[in-house]
């Protein structure tokens, strides 16, 4: 655990550039960068479906089909 020297813990600390960088978090994303995340994560078609996808759609038909009949 990292211990805190300031007395104020919302002031940044000296290395709060370098981690922000290494996230990724050090600079505004670009519209185009935004649109095209936007479009990898919820418009283009996935190569495969999620491993736990077909166990819940699964439950998801038993439950319905069986409450129609």
């Amino acid at each position: 655990m990292v211990e805190r020297t300031s007395a104020r813990p919302w002031e940044l600390s000296e290395d709060a550039p370098q981690l922000l960088a290494s996230l990724g978090w050090d600079s505004v994303p670009s519209r185009e960068q935004t649109y095209r995340e936007i479009e990898e994560r919820l418009l283009l078609p996935k190569e495969r479906l999620p491993e736990d996808w077909l166990s819940k759609y699964q439950v998801w038909v038993k439950h319905n089909y069986s409450s129609r009949h």
